[in-house]
């Protein structure tokens, strides 16, 4: 029979579950720290080896040594387990790293959920809504990895309280807004009608009215005596004194003729004188 030397692969293979064999009979024995150092190297091979499966088994078994959620060895080889993605991997490689380095993960996380939750409050305070929602976010990733659900909870309300209290300050901004808005206008259409006021006012002191015109002004004062002197005629035919009313009528048709009056007015005046003229007659 001839004698084949074991493959590169079936030698890393082997190594690798020495070394998970030697990590899990540590773990068992309560030596967590030193068994880490053969999960390492098991986890090492494993990847070079690119057996995913197994690696991914082997983080999720890192997982439970980490919490304390060993039981026996039956446990860590056969309890089902579910498949990790990059981010989970990445979430439990860095719990070994914080418990290798002497910081334990839990009170890593709490330090960060305490600095996130002070952050979120300060900028709650400060109704800056948006960033305090975003750090409130941010605290329940921590406290999801923690496994405090009321404190989930209690979170989530608060993120709720902040998009009511965002809305009611931007209604409120938004009313001033338009308020400020209305006023400005208000003032600027005072300040307009004030302005055309004075300049009309101005206007009114710089006004220089013409010199009135002798000729119109003439004219003016012939029409006034005409319509003067028609009613002192008029009165004069009621009150039966027809000498003075003929005399009366007869200037006045003097004045219609100079001032170029309808022909049918001046036919009407010349009527009235010749009435006038019958009556002293017959009287």
């Amino acid at each position: 029979m001839d004698f084949k030397p074991e493959s590169d692969v079936a030698v890393k293979e082997r190594k690798a579950d020495d070394f998970l064999e030697v990590a899990r009979s540590l773990a068992l024995n309560n030596r967590v720290d030193e068994s880490l150092y053969y999960y390492r190297e098991s986890m090492r091979l494993f990847e070079e080896l690119g057996f995913k499966h197994r690696l991914n088994r082997l983080i999720w078994e890192l997982e439970k040594v980490l919490t304390g959620e060993i039981k026996n060895l039956n446990y860590l080889q056969y309890e089902a387990f579910q498949e990790y993605d990059n981010v989970r991997r990445d979430l439990i490689l860095e719990k070994l790293h914080d418990y290798e380095s002497g910081k334990n993960w839990v009170e890593k996380r709490e330090e960060l959920l305490n600095k996130t939750l002070s952050e979120a409050k300060k900028y709650a305070d400060a109704e800056k809504y948006s960033k305090a929602k975003l750090f409130y976010g941010r605290a329940l990733k921590f406290l999801r990895d923690l496994g405090w659900h009321k404190e989930i909870e209690t979170i989530q309300n608060e993120i709720k309280l902040l998009s009511e209290k965002e809305y009611v300050r931007d209604e409120r901004l938004r009313i001033e807004q338009e308020l400020a808005e209305q006023k400005k206008k208000e003032r600027e259409k005072y300040f307009e009608t004030e302005k055309q006021k004075f300049e009309e006012a101005e206007r009114q002191k710089a006004y220089i009215p013409p010199e009135p015109d002798p000729q119109e002004e003439a004219l003016k004062k012939k029409v006034q005596i005409a319509e003067m002197n028609k009613k002192k005629a008029e009165d004069a035919e009621k009150a039966g004194n027809y000498r003075l009313a003929l005399n009366r009528y007869e200037y006045l048709l003097n004045l219609y003729i100079e001032l170029n009056y309808d022909p049918i007015q001046r036919e009407r005046i010349k009527q009235k004188i010749g009435e006038m003229k019958d009556k002293i007659m017959f009287k």
